[in-house]
């Protein structure tokens, strides 16, 4: 444990603001076709595009808001969607997929998530648009779909000028539509995305946004560990991390990390290693986690905590969180590591995370499965026994270096005093 608290310090210590770049993911996205031209189809569980004959065409609509990147310089800019293609959700299947992308300006139109942004407003208003060289554009074949995934599109220059002046712009959002191109000589064309409806259980579209002017920190965890109620005075560090609601096991995820000097906290992400049905315990389930805070000051630490600790002094205490921490997810594909799980924190949830920072500088995170639901079940990478750590990436006024450098070593000159005697 001492190792691992001397690494998170030294590592806090020499670590330099970095350009990194920012997941922004949808706010809003729907889909609209011409064989329903009176209804929009937000209330879905995925964002369809397709071409199958004239009779019936479906656009994919998808909002994000880049205001917070209005005044910089834009130096990179990728779009990630989620295929689902499982065989039964939406109308991929096993379709081939071929389509392009447009900013669409809707200042003083209709707007894509209203109830009335349907087919015939779509082309009776108009929207101007933009074509995207790259960004957006995707032509996916059958088997690099199957069983669903993400796949990159990477904007040109002027790609990344049109999200520029779209975060410049007075509303700060880039609206994008997708439509299905007609380079498949009329057979079926057709994808379902992943949406951001909260009860989607696929990953949803996301922005990675790089700019000259906002640099990040990574902070690697300090703890992680589990608990459960069928082992209520045990905690399972080296464990992988779990979240799980089973009829008869319940598991809560811990992880914490040192923001101590941290300060004017203005973004943080976390990013969480969502591990393969093969690895863990998440045994194929669809995985929903809740977030929250906790505040270990005068009670037992993190890496202490077991289930009745934690029933007697935090249950109940929490601060919930909004977005940060907040994921539901797919039933994982076996074989192979999902990977990086990005959640972005809300003006709410930075304001609970300075406060933690300028208290006692632990910020712990605790993810729960959902209440009424049982077969919910996630692990995580931990570093140790599989995946990777995790880690927040935030941008802030960093503590001095050198003072915490000679914290860290101090700590791990205590460290080796203790073992030598």
């Amino acid at each position: 444990m001492i190792r691992k608290l001397c690494m998170a310090f030294v590592a806090t210590a020499l670590m330099a603001p970095t350009a990194y770049g920012f997941d922004v993911v949808n706010s809003i996205d729907s889909w609209i076709r011409n064989a329903s031209p009176d209804a929009n189809f937000d209330v879905s569980n995925f964002v369809d595009v397709r071409s199958s004959g004239s009779a019936d065409t479906r656009y994919g609509l998808v909002e994000f808001d880049v205001s917070s990147f209005a005044g910089q310089t834009l130096t990179d800019v990728n779009l990630s969607v989620w295929d689902i293609d499982d065989g039964a959700t939406g109308s991929s299947r096993t379709a081939a997929a071929d389509f392009e992308a447009f900013v669409l300006d809707t200042t003083g139109l209709t707007q894509i998530g209203d109830v009335n942004h349907t087919w015939n407003v779509y082309q009776s208003e108009a929207a101007p648009e933009t074509s995207l060289a790259s960004l957006g554009r995707y032509a996916l074949d059958p088997a690099s779909v199957s069983g669903g995934g993400f796949f990159v599109s990477t904007g040109t220059g002027a790609d990344i000028a049109l999200v520029q002046a779209a975060a410049n712009s007075a509303s700060g959002k880039l609206t994008m539509v997708f439509k299905p191109t007609n380079n498949l000589d009329g057979a079926l064309n057709a994808a379902s995305l992943g949406d951001a409806r909260p009860a989607s259980p696929f990953p949803i579209s996301k922005l990675n946004v790089t700019s000259t002017t906002t640099a990040a920190t990574d902070i690697n965890r300090s703890v992680d560990t589990w608990i459960r109620d069928v082992s209520p005075n045990n905690h399972f560090e080296d464990d992988f991390l779990d979240v799980r609601k089973a009829s008869l096991d319940i598991r809560y995820g811990i992880v914490e990390f040192d923001l101590s000097g941290f300060d004017n906290i203005s973004s943080v992400e976390l990013h969480i290693d969502h591990l393969d049905s093969g690895t863990g315990s998440s045994l194929s389930l669809t995985s929903e986690a809740i977030p929250f805070l906790i505040d270990t000051n005068g009670k037992t630490s993190a890496d202490l905590l077991t289930w009745n600790l934690y029933v007697v002094e935090q249950d109940g205490n929490e601060t919930p969180l909004g977005t940060i921490g907040a994921m539901n997810l797919g039933v994982p594909n076996s074989g192979g590591d999902v990977g990086d799980i990005v959640t972005i924190a809300s003006a709410a949830d930075i304001a609970a995370i300075q406060a933690a920072a300028d208290g006692t500088g632990l910020v712990t995170f605790v993810l729960k499965p959902p209440e009424g639901v049982t077969d919910n079940g996630t692990s995580f990478g931990d570093g140790e026994l599989g995946g990777f750590e995790s880690f927040l990436r935030i941008v802030a006024d960093t503590p001095e270096p050198t003072s915490l450098t000679l914290l860290a070593l101090g700590m791990a000159g205590l460290g080796l005093l203790r073992r030598r005697t």
